[in-house]
């Protein structure tokens, strides 16, 4: 897949490879060949001719014409659609086996940290929660490559590699079955695999790391770590050229990488299977089961596992349909002879109706070419999991979907976040179940001295509150509150204090309105 900036025109229209100039630049020349001949022999050569091959309307030529229009569009509109489902699928089925892993790698570390196993005397737990967390990894590597290996070799590829191998004619067209029983291109074939020491891609990461970091240097050394990745950028643009090269060369055993070695049992199976897909699956599923005992992980939450693994394999399913089945093969016979009918008849048409003029075999070849080009285009965008340039990158996304595993491998909580102070929370305060007025419950057990306080700096709005019964507090010397006397009950208000407190009693929005620090959050949204 190639990147671009759609707003630098000159550099878009002046990229060749990817480009459908490639593929239609011997089909132009011949046309505009074949139309600036014709239109020579009809208006200067031979004119009777003009008279003969006269059209009285373009009636028939323009039918033609939206007809074609109607149905390579129809057709290149189908291949879009194909394009951006698989592009689609494949981001859901890395995402979701990304999802599972580091679920996988969040439960063995916190198994690991809240049972201790890194304590002296249980190194044999630890080895075997180890060993698992490793086995899953190397499982999860493998369940990528195989899915690419599956999707780089669908039905569509192996027809395309069957007329690059030069197959008989009568193998060039035939029914999906045959497939099932004639491998003709090695497609059933394990691909090779490059494997990946963990450790080793872990230590690349930090040194990555390290020297990105910039913080400290001396001028000189700055030079030499700007050299340094002007030599890396550099090696790395002649490997991404090296890769598209192998890929058009050989992409049919390209090796994929994978972390951990196979063993012979595993190579003896894979070999063996029919859907590796459906058998590394089904590895990964027990891997996981027997690891849910020795974690502190309710089976419920483990089980989330399985199904963001089964999602991934559901998205994998959809790519897999759009890497076996092709686009009709009677619509696709129909625009093959269209195309043929198009750069024939139209440069003819052209120039009966255009009249003499130098310019008529540049039009026609531009309309035709239009044609030709939207074709081209939905046959390149029909199959996305091809080797072209304009496919979707699935070989990308897996060595991104392993360098995501190596780095999340073992990966702990920041230790920053771990050594912060712990705030001991305010004790709760317990609403009064036998104090209850108008449309909120008041506080049995407040602060007194904070109340007393808030009261005393609202006494120029002279809003007094009634206390609950059982309560005390203390007398001041503020005409405007109210003294409390535990055995003669409270005092009389005023009668304009009094329909204050009235209303005040009457909802307790008011009450945590005015008080708000003495209560706390949780009671006051309960009062409101």
């Amino acid at each position: 897949m190639l990147l671009y900036d759609n707003r630098h025109r000159w550099r878009l229209i002046f990229q060749f490879y990817g480009s459908i100039y490639v593929r239609c630049w011997k089909v132009a020349i011949c046309i505009f060949v074949y139309s600036a001949t014709f239109h020579l022999i009809v208006w200067d050569l031979y004119p009777e001719l003009r008279d003969k091959l006269h059209l009285e309307h373009p009636f028939a030529a323009q039918s033609l014409g939206v007809l074609i229009a109607f149905s390579v569009c129809f057709r290149t509109n189908i291949a879009w659609n194909r394009f951006w489902e698989a592009c689609q699928e494949i981001v859901t089925m890395f995402s979701k086996w990304t999802d599972a892993y580091s679920q996988l790698q969040g439960f063995i570390s916190s198994t690991i940290t809240t049972k201790g196993l890194r304590e002296p005397g249980r190194e044999k737990e630890l080895a075997k929660i180890e060993h698992a967390r490793d086995e899953l990894t190397h499982y999860f590597s493998l369940l990528s490559a195989v899915a690419v290996e599956r999707l780089m070799r669908g039905d569509i590829r192996r027809m395309q590699m069957r007329r690059k191998n030069g197959a008989n004619w009568n193998e060039l067209v035939v029914f999906r079955e045959h497939l099932r029983h004639n491998d003709l291109t090695g497609s059933r074939h394990l691909c090779r695999m490059q494997v990946l020491d963990l450790h080793d891609m872990q230590a690349d990461l930090e040194c990555d790391e390290e020297a990105g970091e910039a913080v400290g240097r001396r001028p000189s050394q700055e030079k030499e770590h700007e050299k340094a990745r002007q030599e890396t950028r550099r090696q790395s643009v002649q490997i991404s050229a090296h890769r598209a090269r192998q890929l058009l060369d050989d992409a049919w055993q390209m090796p994929l990488p994978i972390i951990g070695d196979l063993s012979k049992s595993e190579v003896h199976r894979l070999r063996r299977s029919k859907d590796r897909i459906a058998l590394v699956v089904m590895w990964i599923n027990q891997s996981v089961t027997d690891l849910v005992p020795n974690i502190s992980v309710p089976a419920p939450i483990v089980s989330r596992v399985f199904q963001e693994v089964s999602n991934g394999a559901l998205g994998y399913s959809q790519a897999e349909k759009l890497a076996d089945i092709p686009f009709p093969f009677i619509f696709a016979q129909v625009l093959a002879v269209a195309m043929i009918f198009i750069a024939t008849i139209s440069p003819a048409a052209f120039s009966l109706i255009t009249g003499r003029t130098y310019l008529t075999p540049f039009f026609s070849t531009v309309c035709c070419l239009s044609f030709w080009s939207l074709n081209e285009i939905a046959k390149e965008l029909e199959n996305p999991f091809g080797v072209e340039a304009n496919n979707v990158p699935i070989v990308d996304y897996h060595e991104r979907f392993v360098h995501a595993m190596a780095e999340l491998h073992g990966c702990l909580l920041p230790l920053d976040r771990l050594q912060g102070e712990i705030v001991e929370p305010a004790p709760p305060v317990h609403a009064s179940p036998n104090h209850t007025r108008g449309c909120g419950a008041m506080v049995e057990n407040i602060q007194s001295a904070r109340v007393e306080e808030k009261l005393s700096s609202r006494t120029s709005k002279r809003c007094s509150i009634e206390p609950l019964p059982g309560t005390r507090r203390r007398t001041t010397e503020q005409p405007t509150t109210t003294a409390w006397n535990t055995d003669a009950g409270p005092t009389r208000a005023q009668p304009q204090e009094e329909a204050e407190l009235g209303g005040l009693q009457s909802c307790g929005v008011l009450f945590a309105s005015v008080v708000p620090s003495a209560v706390p959050d949780a009671l006051a949204s309960e009062l409101r």
